[in-house]
């Protein structure tokens, strides 16, 4: 449940707010998948020999910074369709999750509540955890440690 302008709203209905918003070309984008990506995952899009490209997004370099997330599985050579803003539902957070969750190190396209430290590597916020509702994603920059 969320509060909004006096009301509240269950998880479905505020998931169909976001999904109306998204509908709108400004916060999605397309991009030809280079690797396998799950479900959900967060991932980083890229020009790959000026081809809008998609992989999945891990905290190792900068160069693979979060830019969205997607909702369906997708293998190599699909286009793929990517959210720049909006609550990633299909991933679990609970409450110990608050005040945030960053980019995994360790899971390409997966996200961890605590947030990296190892030197060289990145730390990037994905945004604000809902507990039972998903992931508020918004793009944040990313810093080397």
């Amino acid at each position: 449940m969320a509060f909004v302008d006096g009301q509240t709203l269950t998880a479905a209905q505020l998931n169909a707010a976001f999904a109306s918003l998204l509908s709108q070309a400004a916060l999605q984008a397309t991009a030809v998948v280079t690797e396998p990506i799950a479900a959900n995952a967060f991932v980083n899009i890229y020009s790959s020999a000026g081809v809008l490209s998609v992989r999945n997004a891990i905290a190792t370099d900068l160069s693979t910074a979060a830019s969205g997330f997607v909702q369906s599985a997708y293998v190599i050579g699909q286009a793929a369709v990517i959210n720049m803003l909006g609550i990633n539902a299909g991933v679990t957070v609970t409450a110990a999750a608050i005040p945030g969750v960053w980019l995994s190190e360790t899971v390409p396209g997966g996200f961890t509540t605590t947030q990296p430290t190892t030197t060289g590597h990145i730390s990037q916020s994905l945004g604000q955890a809902m507990p039972r509702l998903g992931i508020f994603f918004t793009i944040n920059p990313a810093y080397v440690q």
